[in-house]
């Protein structure tokens, strides 16, 4: 009889030990780190249950762009936080159109709905003003660094409510 007990993925009825080879997921995460804009089927599914899994608060992702595939698998991630507001934290230079429009999904709440989640892009240097239009359609907190964005692209983020957060960043929250 075979001893299963060195096989590294678990088949998920243990609830103390997570569903995936957790050296899996940081290879994929650093794949994505190379700038790779496509995952295969298995390497999207492992960044789902990953981030299924992340029952915090927080979730990073230190990452140079944002895949559409990862933002995909963003906008659909509901945590189960109780009262807390998710925040999700993308240190990312790029945000593509196609991106844009997918993460401004995002419902950014808690199961109710009865809070705002955040979406942080400190880091954003390159959004197109057709990004910026979909990210003002989002239902989130948008916090970003005024200095790194072109002039024309802040125009259309400033539409939403402005709150200044400190010398380097801003909260942007939707107009209700």
């Amino acid at each position: 009889m075979d001893d299963d007990s060195d096989h590294k993925v678990k088949d998920g009825s243990d609830e103390s030990t997570p569903a995936y080879d957790f050296e899996e997921v940081l290879k994929v995460m650093a794949k994505i780190n190379t700038g790779v804009k496509d995952l295969d089927l298995n390497e999207c599914d492992l960044l789902e249950k990953y981030i299924s899994d992340c029952n915090i608060e927080d979730l990073e992702f230190d990452i140079h762009h944002l895949p559409d595939q990862v933002a995909k698998i963003l906008c659909f991630w509901s945590p189960d936080i109780g009262d807390n507001s998710p925040q999700i934290y993308l240190p990312i230079k790029k945000l593509t159109d196609s991106a844009a429009k997918i993460i401004s999904k995002w419902h950014g709440s808690n199961s109710d709905n009865s809070s705002t989640g955040s979406l942080v892009l400190l880091r954003l240097e390159s959004l197109s003003e057709n990004a910026a239009s979909s990210l003002l359609k989002g239902p989130f907190i948008l916090r970003i660094n005024p200095k790194l964005l072109p002039s024309s692209v802040l125009k259309i983020l400033m539409k939403r409510t402005k709150y200044e957060n400190s010398d380097h960043d801003i909260c942007l929250y939707p107009k209700r």
